[in-house]
């Protein structure tokens, strides 16, 4: 790609727009920000602000040593993620950005920056962090922020090395407090406007990175999404990407993208004619998932069946569920020595096991245990949660809507997962108990 300034990527005058650079820890974030100061032209002015989460900011004597090169201004935010403090961290990087603009052109200066760029820490959730950084531009008392474009984008920076050994695995964070999960990965994915797939080339073959990639575009379908080497996107292809795909907070599921010949696709199951029983979704789905535990979330699964009014017929149906999935330190062991990609399995064994294939599930489930709560159902790699998401939102209709990402999810494993999530639904006695207790209420 050849290097341009930012006016060449089409922002409008008067606007001055704002990227998230959003990544795991190791990603390439830095390298990604140092390229692109050590690569914009002469004229371009950008305000960069670093956050870290270590009291010291190791990157900041090398991005400053670029931005003292450059008509660039640095900030750097260190001693904990920013997206935790409600904002503050950023306000007071807007004062010293201020500070740096004012020092260079004056207190005259109308529009300071021509882009800036915010680079969160590998644990951050990026989409807390754009609303953050939003609000602290609106609360600003400086009127340069009037000019600044919102909501920023999101750009993620994705690590292809090791994207795999760590979506499977239970790292902590730097703090060593609580461990990092796969659903972090995710978000980071899922909420970007581009993706920057980096260290490429030193993915082990051409097919681990097309399915990388293509595992990429199935969490995200409208991203940008290029490829690169030691952090070497420039500004433009940033800018010009983002502007491709509006912010969107939830995504509403849609037609799955086509099947692919490296093995990742997706389906959407919806049910809106009845609610789950809590209890057949644990045994015949759940427990059946390629995760590490799902001990908590079949304790609060149980205790949620106390409310639910069941049948002698549900409870003969219950005598004759299919036997458990392997137990969860099986799974572990299995999963902890494979951080490689998903292979395709042979036909006969995605049949017979079709959620072992999945990679990443998401969606809300209507349970007839708490029929006014929307649960929210969230599988990313070997990590599961399934949580109290609060009342249903005013005229949204309760449903269970499952978006599935997997591995060889041909049209027989489609078909088998939909059957297994059906038969998880009230069957007709009990719906008919569930539906008077309703009216009665």
């Amino acid at each position: 790609m050849e290097t341009a300034g930012v006016a060449a990527a089409g922002t409008s005058v008067g606007s001055v727009p704002i990227i998230i650079l959003s990544g795991f820890l190791g990603a390439g974030k830095t390298t990604v920000l140092k390229h692109i100061l050590e690569t914009s032209a002469s004229d371009v002015r950008l305000g960069c602000v670093v956050n870290d989460l270590a009291k010291v900011n190791v990157d900041e004597a090398t991005l400053s040593h670029v931005t003292t090169a450059s008509q660039a201004s640095f900030v750097s935010l260190a001693s904990g993620c920013v997206c935790c403090d409600g904002g503050a961290g950023f306000a007071s990087s807007l004062d010293a950005l201020n500070s740096a603009r004012v020092a260079t052109d004056g207190a005259a200066a109308a529009a300071p920056f021509d882009a800036i760029v915010v680079e969160c820490t590998g644990v951050a959730d990026p989409q807390r962090a754009a609303l953050d950084f939003a609000s602290a531009c609106a609360a600003s008392k400086h009127a340069w922020t009037a000019s600044l474009e919102l909501p920023p984008r999101v750009v993620t920076v994705v690590d292809g090395v090791a994207f795999w050994a760590q979506w499977d695995s239970s790292l902590r964070e730097a703090t060593g407090k609580r461990p990092v999960h796969a659903e972090l990965l995710a978000k980071q994915v899922e909420v970007a406007h581009a993706l920057v797939l980096n260290k490429a080339s030193e993915l082990r073959s051409e097919r681990e990175c097309t399915l990388l990639h293509r595992l990429l575009r199935s969490m995200n379908r409208d991203a940008a999404i290029v490829r690169v080497d030691f952090g070497r996107v420039d500004m433009s292809w940033l800018l010009t990407a983002s502007t491709q795909q509006e912010q969107q907070q939830q995504r509403a599921p849609t037609a799955p993208p086509p099947p692919s010949r490296y093995g990742i696709s997706s389906f959407v199951y919806t049910n809106c004619n009845r609610p789950l029983h809590p209890l057949r979704l644990m045994e015949r789905v759940i427990k059946r998932l390629p995760v590490r535990s799902v001990r908590r979330v079949q304790s609060a699964l149980a205790d949620a069946r106390d409310g639910l009014a069941s049948s002698t017929a549900a409870d003969d149906d219950d005598a004759v569920l299919p036997p458990p999935s392997p137990s969860a330190e099986t799974a572990a062991a299995s999963t902890a020595t494979a951080p490689s990609p998903p292979t395709a399995a042979a036909p006969a064994a995605a049949a017979s096991a079709p959620w072992e294939r999945l990679v990443r599930s998401k969606g809300d489930a209507w349970l007839a245990s708490v029929p006014e709560q929307e649960f929210t159902w969230s599988q990313a790699g070997v990590h599961f949660s399934l949580r109290d998401g609060g009342a249903w939102a005013a005229g949204k209709r309760p449903a269970s809507t499952l978006v599935l990402i997997g591995v060889d999810l041909d049209a027989s494993c489609r078909d088998a997962m939909t059957r297994e999530l059906d038969s998880c639904a009230l069957n007709d006695l009990e719906w008919a108990a569930f539906t008077t207790r309703a009216h009665a209420l």
